[in-house]
Order: C-alpha cells, then sequence, then structure tokens
C-alpha cells in the first residue's frame, strides 16, 4: 500500500482542519479511482483536484479574521523592512514606495488591526503619536544638519553613511510609531445593556 501513504503524505499539504476531517475519505476515494479506473487515470485526477483546492482551502484558512490581522501586520513590517533596507543600499527613492504601500495597507486596514493590537488606552494612543511627530522632526533635522554640513564639502562620504544611517532608523520608527498611534484605539466601546463601572 504505498501508494496510498503516497497519497496521504500528499494531503498533507491542506490546512490541518480540512485534513482531520477528510483524509480518510480522500484517501478511499483515491483508493476508489485506481481500482476502477487504473493507476494513470486516478493519479492525473486525484493530482489535479490536489492543484485545484489545496491552494483554496489554504487561502481560506488565511484569510478567517483570526489569522487575516496577522497576516497584515506581518506584511506591514516587512514593507517597513524593505523600504529600510532599499533606502539603504539602493537610494531613499527606491524606499518610498514600500513604504507607501505600508502606510496606504495600515490606513485601509486599520479596523483591522486595531483588533490585533493592545486594548484601548488613550493615554498609550497619545504616547505614540507624540514619540512619532518626535522622531520625525528629528528626521528632518538630521536632513537639514546634512545639507548644512556637507553643502561646500567634497569629502563627505563618511558622514553621508552616518547621516543616512540615523535618518532611516528615526524614519522608520516615526512611521511605526505613527501606525501604531493610529491602530491604537482611544476608548472601549460598551455594548447596549453592559453595566458601565464609574471611578
Amino acid at each position: 500500500m504505498a501508494e496510498e501513504r503516497i497519497y496521504r503524505a500528499l494531503t498533507l499539504l491542506y490546512p490541518q482542519h480540512f485534513r482531520d476531517h477528510y483524509r480518510d475519505d480522500l484517501a478511499q476515494a483515491h483508493a476508489d479511482l485506481v481500482h476502477q479506473r487504473g493507476r494513470s487515470r486516478a493519479w492525473c485526477r486525484s493530482g489535479l483536484d490536489l492543484l485545484i483546492t489545496v491552494p483554496r482551502y489554504r487561502l481560506e484558512t488565511i484569510m478567517n479574521p483570526r489569522h487575516s490581522d496577522t497576516v497584515i501586520l506581518l506584511v506591514i513590517g516587512t514593507l517597513i523592512a524593505i523600504a529600510a533596507l532599499a533606502t539603504t543600499d539602493v537610494g531613499a527613492l527606491f524606499g518610498i514606495i514600500p513604504l507607501a504601500l505600508a502606510g496606504l495597507i495600515a490606513l485601509t486596514q486599520r479596523s483591522s488591526l486595531a483588533r490585533a493590537l493592545r486594548t484601548p488606552d488613550s493615554r498609550r494612543r497619545r504616547r505614540r503619536l507624540t514619540t512619532a511627530a518626535k522622531l520625525g522632526v528629528f528626521s528632518l533635522a538630521i536632513l537639514v544638519v546634512f545639507r548644512l554640513d556637507v553643502y561646500n564639502d567634497d569629502s563627505w562620504g563618511g558622514r553621508a553613511i552616518v547621516y543616512a544611517s540615523v535618518f532611516h532608523v528615526a524614519l522608520v520608527a516615526a512611521i511605526v510609531y505613527l501606525v501604531a498611534g493610529l491602530l491604537t484605539p482611544s476608548s472601549t466601546k460598551t455594548s447596549p445593556g453592559s453595566p458601565v463601572v464609574n471611578g
């Protein structure tokens, strides 16, 4: 029964909850196909079924509410990291694109991301937004100081690397704090009929 073991191993491609419910049925259906139509036709049909249904069930698993918030956070974090690396290695222009995408995703998916962040706290929200503003001003100050420092100097290679590194770290941190601040709920919403606790 090596063929059955191979097919059962292929069912590992399905999400676990799907495998737990349907693995035996799938294996039996494949065995019936082998018996009725022969090995090669059965494998063609089962292989085609795997190619079509595995991505579908995997996508459904990823897109359920519990997983989609995590996926969105990972995508935003990855885009910010790519932006930081691109601006350091290639140039500021190439870092703007992934940074803009991260901001766009954060703004369009803010309600989903808010669920993934911590509990509502207006003080935490204010602190994060204030920190983002301070880091943004610091980033602009670094640009101004860099411009004034190297404007009339032809040998600015080493200093430019230091300025660029500090600027990019501050800019990425400002964006992270800004996104986190915007997504942190400022107050809890009480459901109708729930008791309100004062004091």
